[in-house]
């Protein structure tokens, strides 16, 4: 009886994740975005990566900034995990706001998974709030320790 009801609350729980709309899409990754800009707002960087990113180290992974108070700049926040197996990938978690991406769109574009293949995109127009899609893996292969860093940051994968 308890495995039948574990089943069924999984089946419910997958139901509804596929089921989400491009409206919904659009409102996580929205509202991931902000949530991790304005945390990063407030960061005192422990160094610099490269001339281009601020940087704040949390042990495992990195919390890399560029913000840029210019909308029609170009800005990255970037989590990044070097994976320390021989899978010869690393982990990251990257948003990029451009408006380069989409001729004529300032959009957010997220990145998640192993890098540099094996990720997943999805891309929202920051101005009209309109889902623009996904493209890559749909669910990409994440080890323990880095869906442990998306449930610390609250980020969700999208169906």
């Amino acid at each position: 009886m308890k495995t039948l009801l574990i089943l069924m609350l999984a089946l419910s729980f997958s139901a509804s994740a596929w089921g989400m709309s491009d409206s919904q899409k659009s409102q996580v990754l929205l509202y991931e975005y902000y949530q991790l800009r304005q945390f990063v707002q407030t960061l005192k960087p422990d160094y610099e990566v490269g001339g281009y990113y601020q940087a704040k180290d949390y042990g495992d992974y990195l919390l890399m900034w560029r913000l840029i108070e210019d909308p029609q700049g170009h800005e990255s926040i970037r989590i990044y995990r070097e994976r320390k197996d021989s899978s010869r990938t690393n982990f990251a978690i990257t948003y990029h706001r451009s408006s380069e991406i989409v001729p004529g769109s300032i959009v957010v574009r997220r990145f998640v998974g192993p890098e540099p293949y094996g990720w997943r995109n999805d891309t929202v127009n920051l101005q009209t709030g309109e889902y623009i899609g996904a493209q890559g893996m749909t669910y990409p292969d994440l080890k323990k320790a880095e869906k442990n860093i998306l449930k610390t940051w609250g980020i969700q994968l999208l169906p």
